[in-house]
């Protein structure tokens, strides 16, 4: 091998390298965002972590929410808990580094049905909802192009395409931890 060819390998390894650690760490960032503002809800005019939002059952707020929708408010209020949840399994999965396919597309979902689902609850959506939700759909996207490229290099169409998205995906060469 020459001399090039090895700066080329070992280029790709870091590179691999750190897809991987960047996308281990955003499977991290729903949990974080748990702590930050997610909805102000209708009648309270208080803003509401996901935390904040998994304790209103024990609140007298709680007895407001049920009146006016039980359904949406135990959307609500459990949804916060599943994305938890969901992004625990996720990144579990991520740093034994296999694929997730089905985690960030529900924890894309979910989110979308507390932004969407509860709208005589919710007067306002706020940061943390939404970055919960930029991360479950960039995920996805991930997960999706892990996908495309396990039949693509199933089928053996397009070697260089599937050789790149492997690098670019993170599931590529990289060999440090396997020696």
């Amino acid at each position: 091998m020459s001399r090039r060819e090895r700066h080329d390998a070992k280029s790709k390894e870091i590179t691999t390298l750190t897809i991987r650690l960047i996308a281990f760490a955003v499977t991290l960032i729903p949990l974080a965002a748990l702590a930050i503002p997610w909805v102000t809800l209708d009648g309270a005019g208080d803003t509401y972590s996901g935390i904040a939002v998994i304790a209103v059952p024990a609140s007298p707020m709680s007895a407001y929410l049920y009146e006016v929708s039980a359904l949406q408010a135990v959307i609500l209020m459990l949804g916060p808990v599943l994305i938890a949840l969901l992004a625990i399994v996720t990144s579990y999965y991520y740093h034994r580094r296999k694929s997730i396919p089905w985690g960030p597309p529900v924890m894309l979902a979910i989110t979308l049905v507390i932004a969407y689902g509860t709208t005589d609850l919710v007067s306002e959506i706020q940061g943390g909802l939404v970055v919960v939700l930029a991360v479950a759909a960039l995920l996805t996207l991930h997960q999706a192009a892990i996908r495309i490229l396990v039949v693509m290099r199933r089928k053996r169409k397009l070697p260089a395409v599937y050789r790149t998205l492997a690098i670019a995906t993170g599931i590529g060469p990289y060999r440090w931890s396997e020696t």
